[in-house]
């Protein structure tokens, strides 16, 4: 999934009871990574102003488009 026009990151939780609906909502987000971990059984989202947090398949990414 292309993240390059991503700049906000909300989990909406229809799961809980009651439900609770966003859950968590970051603004301004600069540099977004998505990855599926643990067979596809997790899904962590990472958001960071530094590229040097991001893995390496990302950091790729970003220098092939020039961000």
């Amino acid at each position: 999934m292309n993240t390059d026009k991503v700049t906000r990151i909300e989990v909406i939780d229809h799961q809980s009871e009651p439900v609770v609906g966003r859950a968590y909502t970051k603004y301004n987000c600069e540099k977004v990574e998505l990855q599926l971990q643990d067979d596809g059984r997790t899904l962590k989202i990472f958001i960071s102003k530094n590229l040097d947090l991001f893995c390496e398949k990302a950091k790729s990414n970003l220098k092939e488009k020039n961000l």
